[in-house]
């Protein structure tokens, strides 16, 4: 699941949206008659509608967390406490922010110590809960979805070949011959180990086309080929370097680092075949991958 899915945060906006108007209509009710000839009803519409919209930002936030420290796996084995505590710091800013705004609204004739203290004994509680609740639907809507994706690259018919120019001759590349892509506008770089082509598709377009068991985006503008991969290796900063059958070397980002390094240790040859690179030396706390003599 990407850290941003604008289809959902629209989705999150707007129900933001309609649980801040039937809020307040609610709440303006409580407010005392002579503060509301005080304040005004746009300025306390407009701080129910932000302290609503802020939770779209968070749940990005959560969203980053969530693939920072993966929750509900034995692999980690402190998520629980992470989470736990990032629950009560997210839901005390939250609140903080919250006590503000609505100080600010009231031109802080009202008291923000005592303000800031009734919110965090009332709705803390609520924003953990909120917390927990997003958390759990981001990894659930992550699970889902990656299903469907193994499920229907499984049956999806990939191409075979993809026509190319060069030389002022029309060519049909294969596949299997391809090292890497790369993004470049709205056209994409094809390397294969001894010659380079360039092709007006975008990256978005590539990655439909190509088999994604093969082809694997190590950043947001680069696809490679796992099958062209000879060794890789840690650099000094943590990132991962990947060498490919021409030599060149491709710096893997921090975010795709952990699926990478999994998919060259279970799933780099074909069934039947023999791996070129020494699966038995892929330990995800080597430092390098060195290549089969």
């Amino acid at each position: 699941m990407k850290l941003v899915n604008w289809h959902w945060v629209i989705a999150g906006i707007l129900t933001a949206t309609l649980l801040a108007v039937s809020q307040v209509y609610t709440s303006w009710q409580r407010v005392s008659p002579d503060w509301q000839r005080e304040i005004s009803f746009i300025a306390y519409s407009a701080n129910v509608l932000f302290s609503y919209l802020v939770w779209v930002v968070l749940a990005v936030l959560i969203n980053w967390l969530r693939l920072k420290i993966p929750p509900f796996t034995h692999k980690q084995k402190s998520w629980f406490g992470w989470h736990a505590g990032l629950s009560c710091v997210i839901g005390i800013g939250h609140l903080f922010l919250d006590s503000i705004l609505l100080c600010a609204v009231f031109g802080f004739e009202i008291d923000f110590l005592s303000t800031f203290t009734e919110k965090l004994l009332r709705w803390l509680p609520y924003e953990i809960l909120a917390y927990w609740a997003c958390l759990g639907l981001l990894q659930a809507l992550s699970g889902r979805f990656g299903q469907q994706i193994d499920s229907s690259s499984e049956t999806k018919a990939f191409v075979n070949k993809i026509p190319v120019k060069f030389q002022e001759q029309s060519l049909l590349l294969d596949i299997d011959d391809i090292e890497s892509v790369e993004a470049y506008d709205n056209y994409v770089f094809i390397y294969t180990t001894a010659q380079r082509y360039l092709l007006k598709r975008t990256m978005l377009q590539m990655a439909c086309d190509l088999d994604a068991k093969k082809f694997v985006r190590v950043h947001r503008s680069t696809l490679v080929n796992l099958y062209k991969v000879i060794a890789f290796s840690t650099l000094p900063n943590g990132q991962l370097s990947l060498t490919l059958e021409s030599g060149k070397n491709v710096v893997v980002s921090r975010r795709n680092k952990r699926d990478i390094n999994a998919r060259l240790k279970h799933s780099l040859y074909q069934p039947g075949q023999r791996s070129r690179i020494d699966i038995k030396s892929a330990d995800l706390g080597d430092s390098s991958f060195q290549p089969l003599r």
